[in-house]
């Protein structure tokens, strides 16, 4: 990255002028109270996060063994981290599409921005 340009020295300044979003892709770990905590505080103000979450509230308990995230629990990660877009994918098949559709109703209860993979039309 040159920090010159037109003999004007920019600095590492001009780099946030520069990059106007950010993505996060979270995939496959256990979202307890300390993990929680330290990505509100890493993911604040991220203009996309991309997360797998296979698993309903219903199954928090399996999710909890299997070091995956409920739907719904990164839901209110990305809203409390002030992340603009969440974007959901992965979902277990043990789910019927209606439950899909319900989930990401919930979801977009606690961030309006929740989706799913644009290809999901059918579901989402």
């Amino acid at each position: 990255w040159p920090r010159e340009q037109q003999g004007r020295d920019h600095g590492l300044v001009a780099l946030g002028e520069i990059v106007t979003s950010s993505i996060a892709y979270l995939t496959d770990f256990l979202l307890d109270d300390a993990a929680f905590a330290k990505l509100v505080s890493e993911l604040n103000g991220c203009s996309t996060v991309v997360c797998k979450a296979q698993y309903g509230d219903q199954d928090a308990d399996p999710a909890r063994r299997n070091y995956r995230t409920t739907i719904s629990s990164m839901a209110r990660l990305a809203a409390q981290a002030d992340v603009e877009n969440l974007a959901l994918f992965r979902l277990s098949e043990r789910y019927a599409s209606d439950e899909w559709r319900d989930m990401l109703s919930w979801c977009s209860t606690v961030l309006p921005a929740t989706s799913f993979p644009k290809h999901w039309e059918q579901i989402g």
